[in-house]
């Protein structure tokens, strides 16, 4: 699946090939959801309770899926032999392992637009559940660290991610996984076949162009950082030749 998501041309088929990455992502989250509860079951019991499809666009798919780890006699077993009762954490426990959740969604086309609205919805339910996000108690003062290095931290990868996907033409995934008492989201960022066809055309630009370089041997987003560092002496044909192929 991989293979043909970076190498199998899609022309007029954003479509299929968002239903392709999301379902490989799919695959790769349960893959490491059933690794990381290996300690505590043989995995022999983990199955997919439900994938809900609950958006499938021509460049966009949205997956809600709820797996369990075991089964609820190995559960019992399990919290009897672990956990502490008078902890009062079996909902949470019971959530974690016989009914957790995440959602999948995938964007092909206007990456940085579809990402930027999905963060206005989520803005607004914090609002409408009287919710605080992160960067809301930092505006209104009511943390001690207005805003942390973490924080700063990872919106700068982020934000280093979609501009990389914007620009290459890369596919974007957002992965969230939904706990009783916070959410966690994870963000990769998919090579396709235009991805190559335009770091192939920005290679060659190089050999004949005194205002490119090609950078080697670089990540997507040192790829990117590079060609910020010298877009200023790019000109317009060099532009168009790279990224349009005219």
């Amino acid at each position: 699946m991989k293979y043909l998501i970076e190498n199998q041309a899609f022309p007029d088929k954003e479509q299929q090939r968002t239903q392709l990455t999301t379902f490989y992502y799919l695959l790769i989250q349960l893959q490491e959801s059933k690794s990381n509860v290996s300690p505590v079951t043989d995995g022999e019991n983990f199955q997919v309770n439900q994938i809900e499809v609950v958006e499938n666009e021509r460049s966009r798919t949205v997956l809600n899926i709820s797996y369990q780890c075991m089964s609820k006699t190995e559960f019992e077993k399990y919290y009897t032999k672990y956990v502490n009762p008078n902890n009062g954490t079996k909902k949470a426990e019971q959530k974690r392992y016989l009914d957790n959740t995440f959602t999948i969604k995938n964007f092909d086309k206007d990456i940085r637009a579809s990402i930027q609205a999905e963060e206005y919805k989520e803005y607004q339910e914090h609002k409408k559940e009287n919710r605080v996000s992160p960067y809301d108690k930092a505006v209104m003062g009511l943390t001690k660290n207005p805003v942390t290095p973490a924080y700063l931290e990872e919106k700068v990868k982020k934000d280093a991610k979609e501009n990389t996907a914007e620009k290459f033409d890369m596919t974007s995934t957002i992965i969230t996984n939904t706990t009783e008492l916070f959410d966690t989201k994870s963000m990769t960022i998919t090579p396709t076949q235009e991805t190559q066809e335009i770091l192939n055309r920005w290679e060659e630009r190089a050999k004949v162009s005194k205002n490119v370089t090609f950078p080697k041997g670089e990540n997507y987003i040192q790829l990117y950082e590079s060609y910020m560092n010298q877009v200023e002496n790019w000109t317009d044909a060099d532009e168009r030749y790279v990224f349009e192929g005219g």
